[in-house]
């Protein structure tokens, strides 16, 4: 196993996630089921892909020509066979995720997407999907991979939507947000694959208008849920987050007060990478 500077490594975490069974190797290397549970405003209208097939009929742009990259734009290294120091993901994700990539689910990645900026020797990528503006729901009704599962875990980064479009019964727009949660990997057919829920993120860049409490809230129940369901809820917002306000640390981090800047997809990253490395957060 690769020691990550942070003293453990990826595939500990993702064996700890699994109870312990080993990876698979090759391309059907170990993915990891990480439900990402952050993303974009309700107002996102950008581009998505569905996994292994390309852009989706509700995207805003035209295949191979997304808002940050050209259509040549190089395929990622995460989604070529993994390295054996890599652990291997199925990732589902909304604009922070998505962001600017022309291709997603191909794996043409845009630099505001925090998975641009992954280390290929401790995380791959097996299937990808997801678009802006997404919920958990959204994610079911088309953005899931073709074909079996060949993931240790499963890696989904969704739930700022979700929690935006709450109307008024928090507890019970929570709960129907973690039973679409357990209807994915349903339907993924995880079997004993890990589900690694991540946390909601910051919004807006002034302190003193910050709003953290209903933020809080959602991650604690979804920490709690997580705990319940034999999960792992990891927090990556560390590097570019105001603990007090939940906003932005600094305003060079977002474009417009909730999606990344390129400078801000490198810190996620970094955090994302502490956080799965100790199962825990950043």
């Amino acid at each position: 196993m690769a020691a990550t500077p942070w003293g453990t490594d990826l595939h500990g975490a993702v064996l700890r996630a699994a109870g312990g069974r080993a990876p698979h190797r090759g391309v059907a290397a170990v993915a990891a089921l990480a439900l990402l549970l952050a993303g974009c405003s309700l107002s996102d209208d950008g581009p998505g892909t569905s996994a292994g097939n390309g852009p989706s009929a509700d995207a805003t742009s035209a295949p191979g020509a997304g808002p940050g990259g050209p259509a040549g734009q190089d395929r990622s290294p995460l989604f070529d066979a993994p390295a054996d120091s890599a652990a291997v993901y199925e990732v589902y994700g909304d604009s922070l995720t998505v962001a600017d990539s022309p291709d997603f689910a191909g794996g043409r990645l845009g630099p505001e997407s925090w998975l641009a900026h992954m280390d290929p020797e401790r995380f791959a990528v097996t299937a990808a999907g997801g678009r802006w503006g997404a919920t958990v729901s959204d994610v079911l009704a088309g953005h899931l991979a073709d074909g079996p599962m060949e993931a240790d875990a499963l890696l989904v980064f969704l739930g700022t939507n979700d929690l935006f479009r709450a109307a008024g019964d928090t507890a019970s727009d929570h709960a129907a947000f973690v039973g679409e949660i357990e209807d994915l990997a349903g339907r993924r057919g995880r079997g004993e694959a890990a589900v690694v829920v991540v946390a909601v993120g910051p919004s807006g860049t002034e302190p003193a208008r910050g709003v953290p409490g209903p933020v809080a809230d959602w991650n604690d129940r979804t920490r709690a849920a997580a705990a319940e369901r034999g999960w792992t809820f990891v927090d990556p917002w560390g590097p570019v987050r105001d603990e007090a306000s939940n906003t932005f640390a600094d305003p060079q981090d977002t474009t417009d007060g909730l999606h990344l800047s390129v400078s801000g997809a490198q810190k996620l990253a970094e955090g994302m990478e502490r956080a799965l490395a100790d199962g825990s957060d950043a």
